[in-house]
């Protein structure tokens, strides 16, 4: 039995407060998907310009097609909307597309740009060497993967140990951890999405997550089943926490601090499960491509990050503590 995981620090509300400065990029290591991910869409194919109309590209004007992770199509459409009042010869088209999906349209050039919820993969970035293809990527948000339970749940802390053993269990009861003697009930969303993918990961250390489990179509469905079944733990963006449920706080080793979800630890990287949302293109891609990335990354960009509950990545943010509210745990 392992009950030292009950005890919890304070919460704290907290706001966010961009500081309009001249953007920085981190820009990422490049690479793109490989011909055993793509299905064999790439291979042998000419580029696909079908999306173009003709418009003259510069950074400002054009068409830009925008293959993005369904979780931040809004931001990435108000955002478009946004650059295109300013801009009004620009023309952009933004699409839902799986992170991996997402990735082969801009590997086949039937998107300009792609809008992934995770890191570039090994196997992206194999191919896209082997195919001397130049990739960038940019940070354009940061996002904390809450881990929820039930609001009735006594457990208030799980480490990563604690998280890889209940994907992989099989039968692991809430008891290990301080709480009931009844079985931990995973709810995940499909394979396909990329929170998913992160999850997997981290935690599991491979593309899929192996135990039985409650599967959920996103993170409303999550919440929904989380709030309403005692025993459930789930996983969902920061970005879509309602009341209803409990946020756990989370270690990435028994023995070290484990931390509280919030914009400040995600923005700092404290918080564990912290992954960013990248913006991919070609280095050679069209101009308006860089435009609407500059855009993105500067100060009046990365308020619409901060608007949708995301975490600024590319801009100065400050925090401002309101004062504590006592734990109820």
């Amino acid at each position: 039995m392992r009950h030292e995981r009950n005890g919890r620090a304070p919460l704290t509300t907290m706001n966010v407060w961009l500081t309009l400065r001249s953007f920085g990029c981190e820009r990422v290591v490049p690479g793109l998907l490989g011909a055993a991910l793509l299905g064999g869409l790439w291979a042998g194919c000419a580029p696909d310009r079908s999306h173009r109309d003709g418009r003259e590209d510069t950074l400002t004007s054009g068409v830009l097609t925008i293959a993005a992770d369904p979780d931040v199509v809004p931001l990435v459409e108000a955002t478009a909307r946004a650059f295109e009042a300013s801009y009004p010869s620009a023309s952009i088209r933004v699409r839902a597309r799986s992170s991996r999906d997402a990735m082969a349209d801009v590997f086949a050039n039937r998107a300009d740009l792609a809008v992934i919820g995770r890191e570039i993969e090994s196997v992206e970035r194999q191919a896209a060497t082997e195919a001397r293809i130049d990739m960038e990527a940019f940070r354009w948000a940061r996002d904390g993967v809450a881990v929820i339970t039930h609001p009735g749940n006594p457990v208030n802390q799980l480490s990563y140990d604690d998280l890889r053993e209940i994907l992989t269990g099989g039968n692991v009861s809430w008891g290990e951890f301080g709480g009931p003697d009844r079985r931990v009930v995973p709810v995940i969303q499909p394979p396909t999405r990329s929170l998913t993918q992160y999850v997997a990961s981290q935690l599991v250390g491979r593309e899929d997550i192996v135990t039985a489990a409650v599967l959920a179509d996103d993170d409303s469905a999550v919440t929904a089943y989380v709030a309403r079944v005692p025993d459930a733990l789930g996983f969902i963006s920061q970005s879509s926490l309602r009341s209803g449920v409990k946020v756990l706080a989370v270690s990435r080793a028994a023995g070290l601090p484990y931390v509280e979800l919030d914009p400040e630890t995600v923005y700092r990287r404290e918080y564990p499960l912290t992954r960013s949302y990248n913006l991919v293109a070609r280095v050679s891609g069209v101009m308006l491509g860089q435009g609407f990335v500059t855009f993105a990354l500067s100060g009046p960009g990365q308020r619409f990050v901060r608007d949708g509950h995301l975490v600024p990545a590319s801009v100065p943010v400050s925090f401002t503590r309101r004062l504590p509210t006592a734990s109820s745990h």
